[in-house]
């Protein structure tokens, strides 16, 4: 097994990192599953069931990496496809649209039952100090 040396010292025992070296820290995570199945229209948009987290950042200029998972996606007739939103409201002032992750996911133009997944993430640079809430629509 390698050894890995930081400025001569074994690893456990590093205690800070040398000057001039700035890094930065993930003060919080918060996830959220759902396992409730969604079913949603052509025509408007619908939240994801039981999808939605909330964080407070400590600094405005804190970033939020916002990462969705969808999984089990099925399309089961007409030629239409997924659009797939996140929408956030800040100190709850309203949801309004954050992101369009996809529009045209799935799309084949036939009738064929399709099933899928699909991930992707986004970077929220939200310049607030107040709660922040994000949810996940398709249509």
């Amino acid at each position: 097994m390698a050894l890995i040396r930081l400025n001569n010292q074994s690893i456990s025992s590093v205690t800070a990192l040398p000057s001039g070296i700035d890094v930065g820290k993930v003060l919080q995570v918060v996830s959220d599953i759902s396992t409730t199945k969604t079913t949603c229209s052509t025509t408007s948009l619908t939240d994801v069931a039981d999808l939605g987290v909330s964080i407070t950042p400590s600094n405005s200029s804190s970033l939020i990496y916002v990462t969705i998972h969808l999984a089990g996606m099925r399309r089961v007739s007409g030629s239409n496809y997924f659009r797939i939103e996140l929408h956030r409201q800040v100190n709850g002032g309203g949801y309004s649209q954050a992101e369009v992750f996809e529009n045209g996911f799935l799309y084949s133009g036939s009738a064929l039952v399709q099933s899928s997944a699909y991930t992707n993430t986004w970077v929220d640079d939200h310049n607030q100090t107040a709660q922040l809430d994000y949810k996940v629509q398709i249509k």
